[in-house]
């Protein structure tokens, strides 16, 4: 299965040239700027009329309007959502854990990470391994194929940690300029 990783593309969807081709299309959070409804519809029309099989997203910190979100109604069959939950797709288990700045200072956030499934094959985050602890532990226990994430626009590219494929598909830099190509990643 060839999945195409993209994340932070922060309203500049748009601008981005045509994306390699694929089985899935994973966004793994921030596709908004300020988290407003119009851009979140904007994306999620952007992203249906994506030629993939299927695909699946999850919400970064600066996708608020996702917060307590358990599904989006009224998408088409071949997109989605993931909010600490997961999906299996020919016969790979996903599972998805967004990230709301209200569940880190609630403490909830840290639950949430320890609570991946130990079947998953491909992780979904928005954060990064390299910036948590947590996360990184949960991933060298359950050792998923691949963990995708963004978040960290400065840490683009992919890298192994024992046998998990790590992928930060962050498509803009620090200054939220187009400077990097999806992740396409082998399952």
């Amino acid at each position: 299965m060839k999945i195409v990783h993209i994340s932070d593309t922060h309203n500049f969807h748009r601008d981005l040239p045509p994306l390699p081709e694929g089985d899935i299309l994973i966004h793994t959070g921030d596709c908004t700027m300020a988290g407003t409804d119009h851009e979140a519809i904007d994306f999620l029309d952007w992203f249906c009329d994506q030629p993939f099989r299927h695909k699946i997203y999850i919400a970064g910190n600066h996708d608020c309007c996702f917060y307590r979100m358990t599904g989006v109604e009224g998408l088409p069959k071949d997109i989605h959502y993931l909010c600490n939950s997961g999906i299996t797709l020919e016969g790979i288990n996903f599972y998805g854990i967004p990230l709301f700045m209200q569940d880190v200072a609630m403490g909830l956030y840290d639950g949430m990470l320890l609570s991946i499934p130990a079947e998953t094959n491909v992780l979904l985050t928005h954060q990064s391994p390299f910036l948590d602890e947590t996360l990184t532990n949960r991933i060298i226990e359950i050792k998923p194929k691949a963990a995708l994430f963004g978040h960290e626009h400065g840490g683009y590219g992919i890298s192994q940690m024992g046998g998990t494929t790590l992928s930060n598909g962050a498509i803009v830099d620090e200054h939220y300029i187009i400077t990097n190509k999806p992740n396409v990643i082998i399952i």
